[in-house]
């Protein structure tokens, strides 16, 4: 939490103020820059809203509350001047949250609404019913909220899709917004792209030259880039200057350069970059440059992706099985570990017969068949177990490069070179509950070839050499289409992980599964605001509507919730505001004003908590008691609100990458490099 330090400084600088050289304290710079007029511009509104969040970060709430008075004032219609101060849109009115729980606890409506939900069960049907009822009477959040139950039921449901505004794009469902939103997103590319194309094409030909001075600028000049929109173009460049002689000849030196660009961009695109050199580059020297260039960056913007990324030895067992008549059946187990559970995806192979006992024993030679069946059965062996070895080397040398990389970013040594070493090392970290017993998931596939013998008396039926081999030479085979047989071992559906799926050549269904309860919670009894009120986070239900805040806009609304979590018996810590205190599990996130998310292990006093109307201060972090916690999952923005302080926290996902300073501020990317260096400077 140091780097929280240098951050009310760096907030100012990023709204364009001018430090002074006569030693004037930056909130009294700030509060001047916008002098007091009778009325405001509607123009001026933006400024105001991020000139209060910024002497919000200084510390002066003062100020802060009387420039959001001005910027509500200047445009009433301004939602980021009233998300600022607690206020949600509310069926059309701008309300706080105490005024919300008002009107619905004495609107009839929502009563009923709350009745008809207890007794419905979590079936499409029900959805639909509550969908419908919802939308006739007026409750938006709720109708969507059950809209789109439906629709995960039936993408094709119509009356869904028109109410949600849910369109096909690519493929996949999307709102209006999103589609719009994308299109928008690739026109602005290829304009960028245009843009910087030529630009980066001489940098990128200067950069590889024989001459050392032209070659020294070019890498400087590539260095200089910090535009994050300029990453495809820059990546492009590089790579066809790699194709060119002067590009072979330093190669390097070029990719150095690009990886210093990347390194100085604190944008999450550039964390994806880093990331993907930091593992797949040739060049070791860019391998641990990219992962110094992630090592300040957060550790959960990234760290994810590289754990996904390790995988254990696939195992390969392999049976077969034969009978005289020619029958012969290959199982093959293929087992991997995961991080919350063992996979295995069993396959059959069967090479059966048909009319073995009324075969013409004159034109039929069973053990041909027999003999056939083996070999196809042994090639078929060979094949996997030739693959799961080629995977098994090739995941064994990127697992190295990912151990490298880890060292770096986290500064911690494995306890071994065993990829669940790392695997168990980001779960202490997360605090989440670990089970002695995993979690199996199996799933089973089968494929079926049979040979037809030739019956005697009657005449042959089946043309070609009448030994019943194979079929492309004797007999006939009947191909019966692979079928799969999906069964679940304890929770979870099946998800054999790309490395099993690659060996068979076939996609397997996924779907995230927890074998392990998140140990990141809160206590019974913590008030979560809801529509109706604040209320005990052991008495939410999936469904209800919690209040949530948008890290990055700060957009303030009602979200569903989508799962609560009741964790074991766990180690919690006692987190002590002005006017009352939380009990929490050591990993559950707060965010703290001017540095982001922080499980409650890693802050520091004193660290200063986000809430809906300004900021608390926190007075002592303490142990407590073990004891049964509760979460939430909540919808979209994966937050909720706590306590009579209404205290902005995640839910028990992981947070979402975001440069923001308090929810609603996000520096512009012209200072947003130099908050970010703050941070660099003033961690530990």
């Amino acid at each position: 939490m140091a780097r929280s330090k240098s951050v009310a400084l760096c907030a100012v600088l990023a709204l364009g103020s001018i430090a002074p050289l006569d030693g004037t304290p930056a909130t009294q710079l700030v509060a001047a820059e916008i002098k007091p007029k009778l009325v405001d511009s509607p123009k001026n509104a933006p400024k105001l809203v991020e000139q209060a969040i910024s002497v919000g970060l200084a510390g002066n709430a003062q100020e802060r509350e009387s420039l959001l008075k001005r910027a509500a004032e200047a445009d009433p219609d301004y939602a980021p001047a009233k998300w600022q101060r607690g206020l949600i849109n509310f069926e059309g009115q701008w309300r706080s949250p105490e005024e919300v729980a008002s009107h619905v606890s004495s609107d009839n409506r929502w009563q009923e609404y709350d009745a008809l939900k207890s007794e419905a069960s979590n079936t499409p049907a029900d959805h639909l019913r509550l969908a419908q009822w919802s939308m006739r009477q007026g409750l938006t959040a709720e109708e969507r909220y059950h809209w789109a139950n439906v629709l995960m039921a039936n993408p094709a449901h119509d009356q869904a899709r028109q109410r949600l505004g849910a369109q096909e794009y690519q493929g996949r469902l999307y709102t209006r917004e999103q589609v719009a939103a994308e299109k928008a997103r690739l026109e602005q590319a290829k304009r960028d792209a245009a843009k910087f194309k030529p630009q980066f094409a001489q940098y990128c030909k200067d950069a590889t030259s024989e001459l050392k001075v032209t070659r020294e600028k070019g890498l400087a000049k590539i260095r200089a880039i910090h535009d994050v929109a300029a990453i495809p173009a820059l990546r492009d460049a590089v790579g066809r200057a790699l194709e060119t002689s002067g590009g072979k000849e330093h190669r390097a030196e070029l990719v150095l350069a690009m990886t210093a660009a990347l390194a100085s961009m604190p944008e999450h695109p550039a964390t994806l970059a880093l990331t993907e050199l930091s593992v797949f580059s040739s060049i070791p020297e860019v391998r641990h440059a990219a992962a110094e260039g992630l090592r300040p960056r957060p550790a959960t913007d990234f760290v994810p992706l590289l754990m996904a990324a390790l995988q254990a030895p696939i195992e390969a067992d392999v049976d077969v099985m034969a009978a005289p008549d020619g029958t012969v059946r290959l199982v093959e187990t293929l087992t991997q570990q995961e991080p919350l559970r063992e996979v295995a995806r069993v396959h059959s192979l069967n090479y059966e017969v048909d009319g073995v006992f009324g075969r013409d024993t004159i034109k039929t030679d069973v053990g041909a068949v027999l003999n056939g069946h083996l070999n196809a059965a042994s090639q078929r062996a060979g094949a996997t177990q030739s693959r799961v070895e080629q995977l098994n080397a090739a995941s064994a040398e990127r697992n190295k490069r990912i151990n490298e990389v880890l060292k770096i970013v986290l500064g911690v040594e494995p306890s071994s070179e065993d990829v669940a070493s790392w695997w168990r090392a980001w779960q202490d970290y997360n605090e989440l509950e670990s089970d002695e017993i995993k979690t199996v998931v199996e799933s089973s596939t089968s494929e079926t070839y049979t040979t037809a013998f030739e019956q005697a008396p009657k005449p042959a039926l089946i043309k070609g050499d009448m030994r019943g081999s194979q079929r492309a030479t004797t007999g006939t085979q009947r191909e019966q289409r692979p079928r799969e047989n999906l069964s679940r071992v304890a929770e979870g559906p099946p998800n054999a992980g790309w490395l099993i799926a690659a060996v068979e050549g076939t996609q397997l269904p996924t779907s995230r599964v927890s074998a392990r309860p998140p140990c990141e919670c809160f206590a019974p009894g913590t008030l979560v605001w809801k529509q109706s009120g604040p209320t005990p986070i052991e008495q939410i239900r999936v469904g209800d509507m919690v209040l949530s805040q948008h890290p990055s806009t700060g957009e303030l609304a009602y979200r569903p919730v989508i799962e609560t979590t009741v964790g074991p018996l766990s180690p919690v810590v006692r987190v002590k505001l002005p006017n009352e205190e939380f009990i929490s599990t050591l990993g559950h996130r707060y965010w703290v004003d001017g540095s982001g998310w922080a499980m409650a292990k890693e802050m520091r006093l004193p660290a200063t908590l986000h809430t809906l109307q300004g900021s608390a201060k926190v007075e002592e972090i303490a142990p407590a008691e073990e004891m049964e916690c509760h979460n939430l999952v909540v919808d979209e923005f994966h937050t909720f609100v706590i306590g009579k302080s209404q205290l902005l926290v995640h839910d028990k996902t992981c947070p979402q990458p975001t440069l923001a300073l308090t929810p609603g501020f996000v520096p512009k990317p012209g200072t947003a490099r130099d908050v970010a260096k703050s941070f660099v400077t003033a961690k530990p």
